[in-house]
């Protein structure tokens, strides 16, 4: 699993008179993966690192009405090439690694 640092950069050390503080978000290691599909992130959504087709699917499924049912056992390999063909384990995996509409973003 990739790990989030959060950096507070204090631009004091780079202008002489101004405080003000900016939190700024890296990943290591630098290649990113989505947690759900393991296509290429494109940062951090929702509360967990996605790619942006993740981060889609994940606000429109969780923000729908629409219930979705897998026709397999619940457990479908979601990755870039089947991430669409099970939305239903899609969503769960989604819920599974975090990711939350009520999250904090920064």
């Amino acid at each position: 699993m990739d790990l989030i640092f959060l950096l507070k950069i204090d631009i004091t050390m780079f202008d002489g008179g101004r405080s003000d503080i900016f939190p700024m978000e890296f990943f290591l290691p630098p290649q990113r993966t989505c947690l759900i599909c393991s296509d290429e992130a494109s940062g951090c959504h929702y509360g967990a690192l996605t790619c942006g087709s993740c981060k889609v699917f994940f606000k429109r499924a969780a923000e729908g009405k629409q219930k979705y049912l897998c026709a397999s056992r619940n457990d479908c390999t979601i990755d870039k090439l089947r991430r669409k063909n099970c939305p239903s384990c899609r969503l769960k995996k989604c819920f599974e690694v975090g990711m939350t509409l009520g999250g904090t973003f920064l």
